[in-house]
């Protein structure tokens, strides 16, 4: 299997679903893209680190989901010495995909800290797909929390970011995105 068919089976394995808003604060102008997809009580976010070669620096990401389990699992695309132009060698979860088609990797279990926030090191030139169940929630904390205004309720705001530099010179991003029922 070619290393394009790595990242086909990546996008299958987290991009079904609506797609929801997402922003990404990063100072650091890294080339980082993320992706948030929910479906089938599943949130599944998709991250990219494009940087590579010479220079390139791993990023500290932490995800904000308000209302999200306090468990999560990840995948991670990499190829062998970051090298994006590796024929061979390339994972997904660990594993390979087969001649025959068929994935033979796995998704690794995560904790969120006490806060909800599922924070995570992503080296340079590497894709994850990050998978929280959101199926053991109610309708209401899957729209996140809500503020009582007199009469009114009003939605907490979201989709708000902020960035952190941590002492060994990698980058935090802080996002948060909305949960939106299922239609």
């Amino acid at each position: 299997i070619y290393p394009v068919g790595y990242g086909i089976k990546a996008f299958d394995l987290g991009g079904h679903g609506r797609a929801l808003p997402l922003t990404i604060s990063n100072a650091d102008d890294v080339n980082l893209t993320a992706y948030a997809v929910r479906g089938a009580g599943k949130l599944f976010v998709t991250l990219i680190n494009k940087k590579h070669g010479p220079g390139a620096r791993d990023a500290a990401v932490t995800i904000v989901a308000d209302g999200i389990a306090r468990r999560a699992q990840m995948i991670v695309l990499a190829a062998p010495d970051d090298d994006v132009a590796a024929k061979t060698g390339v994972t997904l979860g660990g594993g390979i995909i087969g001649d025959d088609g068929l994935w033979r990797g796995k998704w690794k279990t995560i904790q969120a800290n006490r806060r909800g926030r599922c924070i995570l090191e992503m080296p340079a030139a590497t894709a994850a797909v990050l998978k929280l169940d959101t199926s053991r929630f109610s309708r209401r904390q899957r729209r996140g929390p809500v503020k009582r205004a007199g009469h009114r309720r009003q939605k907490r705001i979201a989709g708000t970011s902020s960035a952190n530099h941590k002492s060994d010179g990698t980058r935090r991003w802080i996002s948060s995105f909305p949960h939106q029922p299922k239609t």
